[in-house]
C-alpha cells in the first residue's frame, strides 16, 4: 500500500500509541471506527473520546456510537496543535529524522519501538506492558535499515549456482505472520 497520510492514535490512560497508514486523508472515519470498536469489544472502558476538529473525523457515525455507549467527546480545535499535545508530540518524536521515501514503513516500526520502551510518565513502565499486563520482548527488535539476506528456496533457483540469499533491507515486522518485512534492493519491493 502507497500511504499518504497517517492518523495517530492515543490511549492516554496507557500511553499506547498507535499510528495507521492511509491512503487518503479522509479514510480516519472507517479507522477510528473500527478502532473504537474493536477497544469496546476487548471490554475496554472509554470515558471521554478526544479528536481534532478535522472535517476528516467530524462526521454522524462517530458521534452515534460514542452516544450509544456513553462516551462524552470533545472536539479540540482544528489546525491548533498545541490543543493535541500528547498526540502532536509523539508525532514530532516519531517523523523527525524519518526516511522520507519509506516513511510508510519506518513510521509503524518507530511506533512499535516506542510502545515498547519504558516511558517517565508511567514511572518506567512501558505502554505495552500497561496494556497486556506482560513485559514486551525487546530481544526481536532490530535495527530499522539494516542489511538483510533473503533466503531463496532450491526449488525457486534458476540453476545449482544461483546466490541463495538476495541483498534486502529490514524495514519492520509482518502484520499476520511471524516474518519481517525486507526492502528488496534490486527490484525495490517490499517482502515478507
Amino acid at each position: 500500500m502507497t500511504a499518504t497520510a497517517v492518523s495517530s492514535l492515543c490511549n492516554t490512560s496507557i500511553s499506547v500509541g498507535m499510528g495507521i497508514l492511509m491512503k487518503a486523508k479522509e479514510e480516519p472515519k472507517a479507522v477510528v471506527l473500527a478502532h473504537l470498536e474493536w477497544l469496546l469489544a476487548q471490554g475496554r472502558h472509554i470515558e471521554v473520546f478526544a479528536a481534532v476538529q478535522g472535517k476528516e473525523l467530524v462526521y454522524k457515525q462517530l458521534k452515534t456510537l460514542l452516544r450509544g455507549r456513553g462516551i462524552a467527546f470533545l472536539w479540540t480545535n482544528a489546525y491548533s496543535p498545541d490543543e493535541n499535545g500528547l498526540v502532536e508530540k509523539m508525532n514530532g518524536v516519531l517523523f523527525a529524522n524519518m526516511p522520507w521515501l519509506l516513511w510508510g514503513e519506518a513510521f509503524p516500526y518507530a511506533m512499535e519501538v516506542v510502545n515498547v520502551s519504558p516511558s517517565r510518565a508511567l514511572g518506567g513502565e512501558t505502554p505495552y506492558t500497561r496494556r497486556f499486563k506482560e513485559r514486551p520482548n525487546v530481544v526481536v527488535l532490530k535495527i530499522w535499515g539494516y542489511i538483510v539476506h533473503v533466503l531463496t528456496p532450491k526449488v525457486l533457483r534458476a540453476n545449482k549456482l544461483e546466490n541463495p540469499g538476495k541483498l534486502g533491507m529490514f524495514v519492520g515486522f509482518a502484520k499476520r505472520s511471524e516474518s519481517i518485512r525486507v526492502l528488496n534492493l534490486r527490484t525495490g519491493k517490499i517482502q515478507e
